[in-house]
């Protein structure tokens, strides 16, 4: 293990080895007793976990966590807002305007026919789908 491995380790798990991969621990005890340089690397290391652990978040202000609960009360869900905004009989008329669209859509590609080299069945369904021998 070199030098900067064991720097990147103990910024990442901390002083303490036992938090440490197992692969790396048992290396690690041994260095750290031969070496100053890495017992320094670990000194600094639970300076670091014991200013973190001594950190405390601070409570917020009552009134202002009443204020927040209060104002999230009085907003609409989205559902409400697009329906204020939507009226729900417009969904029906927009609806059937698509129906009618697609229903002449249907109509004008249906009296649209491909040009056929037999005269005898020219427009008819059986040109345009296979319905095998029995059916001929």
């Amino acid at each position: 293990m070199t030098l900067e491995e064991f720097k990147s380790l103990s910024d990442i798990y901390g002083a303490d080895l036992s938090r440490w991969p197992e692969a790396c621990r048992q290396e690690a005890v041994k260095l750290s007793t031969e070496s100053s340089q890495l017992r320094h690397i670990l000194n600094e290391a639970a300076m670091l976990d014991a200013l973190l652990a001594s950190h405390e978040v601070a409570q917020a202000d009552h009134i202002l966590f009443e204020r927040i609960v209060a104002s999230a009360q009085k907003q609409a869900s989205l559902w409400q807002q697009l329906t204020s905004l939507i009226d729900i009989r417009f969904a029906g008329l927009g609806l059937a305007s698509a129906m009618a669209g697609a229903f002449c859509f249907s109509m004008w590609l249906g009296g649209m026919h491909m040009p056929s080299d037999n005269a005898e069945s020219a427009g008819s369904i059986a040109e345009y789908v296979d319905f095998g021998n029995d059916w001929i």
